[in-house]
């Protein structure tokens, strides 16, 4: 019997700052779906507080046009600013 192809990919990792503090993944990741496929929104909190770092990590295919279209623009009253940090190999079996 033979097993099922194991699907390969190469993601862009994007690092988004100076998020809103109440931005929430479900909101960050509807912003960055209207311009690729999204497959996983990373947002940092704070130890202590537990309050937003207002930083994310962004995995998806074609972060450039991301990139392009949201670095420096406003999310929900802050300007956000959006880089590239390098790619990700995702391996599903």
């Amino acid at each position: 019997m033979s097993e099922p192809a194991a699907s390969h990919q190469w993601l862009d990792v994007l690092h988004v700052s100076n998020l809103p503090r109440n931005a929430s993944q479900a909101q960050v990741l509807e912003l960055f779906s209207r311009h690729g496929m999204v497959d996983s929104v990373m947002l940092f909190p704070d130890r202590k507080s537990h309050f937003s770092k207002c930083i994310g990590w962004i995995y998806m295919d074609n972060g450039e046009a991301a990139i392009g279209t949201l670095d420096k623009t406003e999310f929900d009253g802050c300007q956000i600013q959006v880089q590239f940090m390098g790619l990700l190999f995702k391996n599903e079996a």
